[in-house]
């Protein structure tokens, strides 16, 4: 398989949205102009109480739309996956944004090494003014292991298993430490994928159940990496 159409094919685009009305018609859009076109493009709306749903229908045919009731990120990302037939996932969270080179970089990456379970590129942060000018959004771009810049074989996804649903945020890096205790294998590619949107409705990490659960995952590493005898640093 190459990074050229047929691989495009092969691509499960998955856009889980709660109450994502002033932003999806976006986020779908980064995904319509990508350079290689995914085979499928799946939005999971999480129960939203806004005009989420009339947004996404606009696009018609090109999008499918999976309404459900309100169950959490986890559950969304997990009814998305279930709904995929693309031998590739994708995430893009309804409030990002994919560059339009995107997709076209990571498969060529995943493609060229078959022993990867998955890739992910460069992120950069962006906000509306008027959320601007109230906090300081770093400019740089970084890699990051996030949904959105993510491109992971479906074989990884069967043998990790899906997203821990007791979760409200951090699914993502559970699930990367998981592949990690299977020895798989993500490698980085140094390109921009991903334009991450800082709003006020996604601050919710300063919420006491996102600390707890941020917790959760930290010691759930750390038993990781005992049973399998890797040295363990406590923080300072």
């Amino acid at each position: 398989m190459s990074g050229g159409p047929e691989c495009g094919r092969a691509i499960s685009v998955i856009i889980p949205c709660y109450n994502g009305e002033a932003f999806v018609a976006d986020a779908i859009s980064s995904v319509l102009a990508q350079e290689l076109a995914p085979h499928e493009i799946i939005v999971i709306d999480d129960g939203s109480s806004d005009g989420s749903a009339a947004q996404v229908a606009r696009f018609g045919e090109p999008v499918r739309l999976l309404p459900g009731p309100h169950r959490g990120i986890a559950a969304a990302r997990n009814r998305g996956l279930a709904a995929a037939g693309g031998e590739l996932i994708a995430w893009l969270d309804a409030d990002d944004l994919w560059v339009p080179e995107a997709l076209r970089v990571l498969a060529e990456a995943l493609t060229a090494d078959r022993l990867l379970a998955g890739v992910y590129g460069m992120v950069e942060q962006f906000s509306t003014e008027c959320v601007a000018v109230r906090r300081q959004v770093p400019s740089e771009r970084t890699a990051a292991r996030r949904a959105g810049t993510m491109l992971l074989r479906r074989s990884a996804c069967a043998l990790v298993g899906g997203f821990d649903e007791s979760l409200t945020l951090g699914e993502m890096i559970d699930w990367i430490s998981r592949a990690e205790g299977e020895g798989l294998r993500l490698a980085p590619v140094e390109r921009l994928v991903l334009r991450r949107r800082i709003h006020d409705g996604n601050t919710t990490i300063l919420r006491r159940t996102a600390q707890a659960d941020y917790l959760r995952l930290l010691h759930s590493g750390l038993k990781r990496k005992a049973r399998r005898g890797e040295a363990v640093n406590a923080p300072a």
